[in-house]
């Protein structure tokens, strides 16, 4: 499998007037090689992957090296000396290989890191910026095993929703609400959070990345739920909202309303379209029903080893990407008022040949 990846890297190599690549992004370098190991930091990074026509290279420290060993699939694996830092190690390396122009992921690389490698590189190779996300947008299709992974823990993440709306009550905080749900989702097999999870009750539901606090939830109320587990690196992405008690008119508006967004949306996707196009058509209908302001993010993104990645649905989404057969991608519209709250439905979907498939199940009440 990594052998396969790396040939797809190899062969644009030379598109990007590069005869080497270092790749030190963690989940590119997973994705690539097979080998878990995490950052601390920018600059206390596990390893890189030094990719060149002929050779495939992880360089990394004592500290990582054994299980790197165990891990690597098609990758050698290089360990630093004791005297070294990882970029002096690697220029070492690079000028062995007699790499010429060196291309690291610009996004990537600390200003530090990059000043480091280019004295060691001095005389020896040019350091090349590469603005296009190479690996990225290799990995943005998934393929059967990764949407193995994907779909596991989209069915945690979807059984842990369903059990909070059994739980959910007047007087539970949105952190006690966060914990049952992570706890849920710990206790069926997750190996982590995708992130938070995040729980936003009446006017904190106006903030779209909100973070639980020891607010108690209340009757009449909108409160957004956002949660997502991690199984074998790989995440899931869901957001549901709902009510406790009788809803009033502008809650029922916007949830529709949003809803009604969404549906567009996923009836429009399949391959061959933009994430600007899809972003614009969600925009136009909830502008068409007065809530063009209320809607303040991008419509959705992809996921994968990273919570957010490429594709991108957004009006800042590279014009010239368009959506392919095996990429998954979040499909959440959101309306969002001050003083009021928040309304968002989110969906994780996979592109097929012929249109998407909606990965996530949990329930889509309107009330508890």
């Amino acid at each position: 499998m990594s052998q396969a990846r790396i040939d797809l890297v190899r062969a644009r190599l030379a598109e990007h007037g590069v005869d080497a690549l270092i790749v030190n992004r963690y989940e590119n370098r997973r994705w690539l090689s097979g080998v878990r190991a995490h950052d601390a930091s920018p600059t206390a990074t596990a390893g890189w992957l030094i990719v060149t026509p002929d050779a495939a290279l992880f360089v990394t420290s004592f500290l990582y090296y054994g299980a790197a060993v165990v891990e690597a699939d098609g990758v050698e694996v290089v360990e630093i000396p004791q005297d070294q830092r990882l970029h002096e190690t690697a220029a070492e390396q690079l000028r062995r290989l007699g790499a010429k122009r060196v291309g690291f992921e610009e996004a990537w690389l600390t200003v530090q890191t990059h000043r480091e490698l280019r004295e060691k590189l001095a005389g020896a190779a040019e350091l090349v910026p590469i603005h296009k996300a190479v690996v990225d947008q290799l990995r943005a299709v998934k393929d059967e095993r990764e949407l193995a992974s994907i779909r596991h823990a989209v069915a945690l993440s979807d059984a842990a929703m369903e059990a909070l709306f059994g739980e959910l009550k007047p007087g539970m905080t949105e952190k006690e609400a966060a914990w049952f749900l992570e706890a849920h989702m710990r206790q069926h097999g997750a190996d982590g959070m995708a992130f938070g999870p995040d729980v936003a009750s009446g006017p904190n539901g106006a903030v779209p990345h909100h973070t639980p606090t020891d607010r108690a939830i209340q009757v009449g109320e909108p409160i957004w739920i956002d949660t997502g587990a991690v199984v074998d690196g790989y995440h899931s992405d869901v957001t549901r909202t709902v009510l406790l008690g009788r809803p009033d008119e502008q809650y029922r508006r916007l949830w529709h309303e949003v809803l009604e967004a969404q549906k567009r949306v996923i009836d429009f996707l399949r391959p061959g379209r933009g994430g600007t196009e899809a972003d614009a058509l969600a925009r136009e209908y909830l502008g068409s029903v007065g809530l063009a302001d209320a809607f303040k993010h991008g419509l959705g993104h992809g996921v994968g080893l990273q919570i957010h990645e490429l594709p991108r649905l957004s009006r800042f989404a590279d014009e010239d990407a368009k959506l392919a057969s095996g990429m998954t991608v979040t499909v959440e519209p959101g309306a969002y008022l001050d003083g009021w709250g928040g309304v968002r439905h989110e969906e994780l979907t996979v592109l097929t040949d012929d249109g998407v498939e909606v990965l996530t199940r949990a329930p889509k009440p309107f009330t508890l």
